[in-house]
């Protein structure tokens, strides 16, 4: 009984080898058992003290936000890059198609007509119909480009992935 006793009084005064982190209530009354709460609750303990240790100064310098940062920058980079591309290339179709549309235009006119006859005879609907949708391209792909800087830019920032 004395030695239940002192057992019982070295649990509530702290013996030397329990570290101060690990003491509970409920090691106290369960002093063999180490539960998956109470792991869960030591890292949970310790990743909060860490974060509060944290500051943005020290991340600014980190090497793998560093490394995220790059690695977006180039995401953003190759994506404005397809865009352009893409863009480029529908707009290149769009006129290649209109000129082949203007020649058949001009040959099927074409029967010993004077140049004022041809100049009447051009096809402006369908120039204008691809102007617009040229003009509606360039504006949205502005508009995609221009939200790729500003991602690039902003991957930069301190609290970019905070």
């Amino acid at each position: 009984a004395l030695s239940a006793l002192s057992f019982n009084n070295s649990l509530i005064a702290g013996s030397p080898n329990m570290s101060l982190h690990s003491w509970s209530p409920e090691r106290r009354f369960q002093p063999d058992r180490w539960t998956l709460r109470q792991a869960a609750m030591d890292v949970a303990r310790g990743f909060k003290r860490r974060r509060l240790s944290t500051s943005l100064v020290s991340l600014r310098h980190s090497p793998v936000l560093m490394l995220l940062r790059a690695w977006h920058t180039y995401g953003v980079w190759v994506s404005a890059c397809v865009y352009f591309t893409i863009s480029a290339n529908l707009l290149l179709a769009w006129y290649i198609d209109w000129y082949r549309m203007s020649l058949t235009y001009t040959e099927k006119g074409n029967h010993g007509t004077s140049e004022t006859s041809l100049l009447l005879n051009f096809p402006i609907g369908p120039f204008f119909a691809i102007f617009l949708r040229s003009w509606m391209l360039v504006c949205l792909i502005g508009e995609l480009l221009r939200f790729c800087f500003l991602l690039a830019r902003d991957a930069w920032q301190e609290d970019a992935f905070v």
